[in-house]
């Protein structure tokens, strides 16, 4: 009977000692590496206590859920300030350690700016938001404008539109001054254009006269003035616009008118009308001064009437074996004779008009040789013979072939203006002699005495 109570209480023993060692709790201890943390707000931090002599189930709580949540071994930065973090074990709450969790302003490693445009208009706002990363570092800044005459910026980031031009906006980190960041926007007077239309019903405009181009623009804060253009690749005429959309025809065809948004020009408005010449009621020609004799040239312009007509005529001669003429006017005097040239409309083939060459010279030059011993000295003479070239064909036994003399150094030689008798002057003067035609004035022959020094 002694040794069942013996044994009764062995066996008591056991069970006791054995549940003390599953639950250890009396004997373990849990520590913080650290009595206190800090983190931002929004920031999150994982706790990891040291479990010393035992094990159990780990229960955390924060004294202050508006400065610091807690889940499972997870705190987060609610508020700025500090709470304290209770760790124990749910079995035996009596052990247990605290940390202190500082929820403070953190420096970032840099800062963007953030907007949905860059452009403002006038008298507009525009929001900007700096961003600094990590996105649980001291989200405060302050905000300053590189010209408040251009644009101004309140402390929450909101940009007001106050005349044209471009700014910059700054934000600085109100914990680490040397964190920034810059944006640069464009204030417009008016808001870009989203579209642009031409209102214009016309279809035709005539050459030299006016037309006042209109459109609408969108949005109704776009600026109501486009800048207005004429002319794209294809058109076939040609017109000119003011700054203020008078159009004005220059050449028939057609020509593409645009009206752009001076802010995005790609946004514009487009619209085609027909250049057109008034009807040609008569053509004038005038000539340039030319000598009357073959192989000369000479350059008539035709004038249509009135000046925004056609001016463009087709040239023809009424016999291009005396003359001809090419597609700009220019004449070539071929043979001796009479020609008339013809200026006729390209838009109306009655309405023309003739320039006449009459009398065109048989003769086509004039050569001036010696004959005897050239003079050497001074009153020495020397005899000049003309010689009178024809075109092919020309009976010239009728034809005045006679000249006139005349000299260009009368100090170095004189000579006889009907018969040619050279006398010398001065032999070191130099000296020019010409023959004119009596018959045919423009064409002319020269002979020049040498300075004795050359000989």
């Amino acid at each position: 009977m002694k040794r069942n109570w013996i044994l009764l209480a062995v066996l008591i023993l056991f069970v006791v000692l054995f549940t003390g060692c599953t639950q250890n709790v009396d004997r373990v201890q849990i520590m913080f590496p650290n009595q206190s943390e800090q983190i931002a707000v929004g920031q999150e931090l994982k706790l990891i206590p040291s479990i010393y002599g035992g094990s159990g189930t780990l229960v955390f709580e924060s004294d202050d859920e508006e400065i610091v949540t807690v889940s499972g071994d997870v705190v987060t930065g609610v508020a700025l300030g500090s709470a304290n973090i209770t760790v124990y074990f749910e079995e035996d709450p009596n052990v247990s350690d605290i940390v202190e969790i500082i929820v403070a302003d953190l420096a970032g490693t840099s800062m963007v700016i953030n907007a949905n445009s860059n452009v403002l208009v006038k008298n507009e706002t525009l929001q900007l938001t700096a961003l600094i990363i990590p996105s649980y570092a001291s989200q405060e800044v302050t905000w300053s404008s590189s010209n408040v005459d251009v644009a101004t910026i309140s402390e929450t980031g909101l940009v007001t539109g106050v005349s044209e031009g471009s700014v910059v906006m700054t934000a600085v980190s109100t914990i680490d001054t040397t964190l920034t960041a810059s944006y640069t926007i464009q204030v417009n007077n008016y808001a870009t254009a989203t579209n642009i239309t031409i209102t214009n019903t016309e279809t035709e405009l005539f050459v030299g006269h006016d037309l006042q181009m209109t459109c609408t623009i969108l949005p109704a804060n776009a600026s109501p003035t486009p800048i207005w253009a004429v002319g794209v690749i294809g058109d076939t005429g040609t017109a000119t616009i003011t700054e203020l959309g008078v159009l004005s025809g220059l050449t028939a065809g057609t020509v593409t008118v645009l009206a752009k948004d001076p802010y995005n020009q790609t946004i514009r408005g487009t619209y085609n009308i027909t250049v057109k010449y008034d009807d040609p009621e008569s053509v004038a020609i005038t000539a340039g001064t030319f000598l009357k004799k073959i192989g000369q040239t000479v350059q008539l312009t035709a004038t249509v009437a009135p000046a925004t007509a056609n001016q463009n005529v087709t040239w023809t001669s009424s016999d291009t074996a005396i003359a001809t003429v090419s597609a700009a006017g220019l004449v070539t005097l071929v043979s001796y004779g009479d020609v008339t040239i013809t200026a006729t409309s390209v838009e109306d083939s009655l309405i023309t008009a003739t320039y006449a060459i009459e009398d065109i010279p048989e003769a086509t030059g004039l050569t001036v040789t010696y004959t005897g011993t050239y003079p050497m000295e001074n009153g020495g003479t020397l005899q000049l013979v003309s010689t009178m070239a024809f075109a092919a064909g020309v009976e010239t036994s009728g034809i005045d072939q006679t000249v006139t003399w005349s000299s260009s150094n009368t100090a170095a030689a004189t000579v006889d203006p009907t018969t040619g008798l050279v006398t010398r002057v001065n032999v070191y003067f130099d000296v020019i002699i010409t023959a004119t035609s009596n018959a045919y004035p423009s064409i002319t022959g020269t002979f020049r005495l040498q300075p004795l020094s050359w000989q």
